[in-house]
């Protein structure tokens, strides 16, 4: 009688795991363009706690929605044609990094190197650079 109960549990456990599974991988995606950002810094002072201390930043904004302003340093655009910007944060070690998906680009979007930008992502952490993804320009 007992083996049954065993079976049972056992059974209903896999059950379990096995919709925790396909919730986690049918859930949507996140939207940053209607998501209020948790912090809004200057690139500046994001990078600077950053190399002060990795661990403390990485607690108070990984995978948090952050707004960054700054100057466009550098313009590339990915093979997805999604955008990578490089905004300068005060240091020829590195920057901050925010990738811009094709799908968040406006239209006739028209940017410069030297141009002071405001831009919306989640923080990913840092690796040289603070990295940002799924950003969407602040107009």
């Amino acid at each position: 009688m007992k083996t049954k109960h065993y079976i049972f549990a056992l059974a209903l456990l896999l059950l379990l795991v096995g919709l925790g599974g396909w919730w986690q991988y049918n859930k949507p995606a996140r939207d940053l363009n209607n998501e209020k950002a948790d912090f809004s810094i200057p690139t500046t002072e994001l990078y600077e706690q950053f190399t002060q201390n990795e661990t403390t930043a990485n607690q108070q904004y990984l995978d948090k929605t952050l707004q960054v302003q700054g100057v466009l340093k550098e313009i590339s655009r990915g093979e997805d044609g999604s955008l990578n910007l490089n905004l300068d944060a005060g240091s020829e070690m590195g920057g901050v990094t925010c990738e811009v998906p094709a799908a968040n680009i406006p239209e006739g979007l028209a940017l410069q190197v030297g141009q002071q930008v405001k831009v919306k992502g989640q923080c990913t952490g840092y690796l040289m650079d603070v990295v940002l993804v799924k950003c969407v320009l602040v107009l």
